[in-house]
């Protein structure tokens, strides 16, 4: 996929380290660590309820740790003074946008609130971000007259209006068919290539995953269980990695089961 380019930015690191997560008695995750390099592209992968979300969340600043430290370019998210809206874009699981608005003012909500730009400048910026992703004709449409793949590219759009040097995805192919999965496992990996974006992707889509990715670490009963290439994944031994990468060799388990 050809994407009409983007300003590079210089992409940014993301390191964990010790991260612990309770919510009352209940261990999250525990003492994870673990770094992410400039322009990587890193998925996250596990079980319902491993932690994933929650994960994502304390890189968003949105959830606070227990314990250890998460820095983006060298930042702790958690500082207050921590200011991260022209780093960070996120593009969250059911896309988050108001119905209410035009696919246009999605997009450029955020920027009007802060006074960011001029309306001229902020019209071309987000004209061509929607061109970016050819969604340019459902600039005027309702998020609720689209399809589902069209949310996801319109949820990235948004995310793009700040020109982020780091890109946080919940599920982006979630619910959706496998040739618009696999389009906008496309777009994920043309963004890094073409615009040097680092990419934090948190997913269940194992094909997908195993496509895009340069790193995938798989979390579950709150530990980082592995950290490898695709290669290197299938490749493990561990008997509960397999059969998460390979559902049909665990029959017995309806949640890990390919139709």
């Amino acid at each position: 996929m050809s994407l009409i380019p983007l300003k590079k930015r210089a992409a940014v690191s993301v390191e964990v380290k010790g991260l612990s997560k309770h919510y009352e008695a209940r261990p999250i995750f525990q003492n994870l660590t673990l770094r992410v390099e400039p322009g990587e592209i890193f998925v996250l992968m596990g079980p319902s309820g491993a932690g994933k979300s929650v994960f994502l969340k304390t890189l968003m600043g949105l959830e606070a740790p227990d314990s250890g430290v998460a820095l983006v370019d060298g930042r702790d998210v958690a500082d207050p003074e921590t200011r991260m809206h022209h780093v960070m874009g996120v593009v969250f699981q059911a896309g988050a946008l108001f119905n209410s608005m035009s696919v246009f003012d999605n997009l450029a909500l955020y920027p009007r609130e802060h006074n960011l730009y001029t309306e001229t400048v902020l019209e071309q910026k987000v004209r061509r971000i929607l061109k970016l992703l050819a969604i340019e004709h459902a600039a005027d449409y309702d998020p609720s007259a689209l399809s589902g793949g069209m949310k996801k590219r319109v949820a990235i759009a948004r995310a793009l209006v700040m020109e982020p040097q780091l890109l946080l995805y919940d599920e982006p192919t979630s619910e959706l068919d496998p040739e618009t999965g696999a389009m906008i496992a496309e777009i994920i990996a043309t963004l890094r290539e073409e615009i040097g974006v680092t990419s934090i992707v948190v997913s269940h889509d194992i094909h997908m995953a195993l496509a895009v990715a340069d790193r995938i670490g798989i979390l579950m009963d709150g530990v980082l269980r592995t950290l490898g290439t695709p290669a290197e994944l299938r490749q493990c031994t561990d008997p509960r990695i397999q059969s998460f990468l390979n559902p049909k060799i665990n029959p017995k388990n309806p949640r890990f089961r390919c139709e």
